[in-house]
């Protein structure tokens, strides 16, 4: 049985979400520091 691209992307999506992985927006905006200000704040 083959799938359309759209039904495989929706199948990865499902296990992805059963699992517990993260699924952000496609146009999501990540927030917080880089991991240079993270790393130069912490030591």
């Amino acid at each position: 049985m083959r799938r359309s691209a759209t039904a495989l992307r929706r199948h990865i999506r499902g296990r992805l979400f059963e699992n517990g992985g993260l699924l952000p927006h496609p146009h999501a905006t990540l927030a917080g520091p880089t991991y240079e200000q993270w790393l130069t704040a912490t030591s």
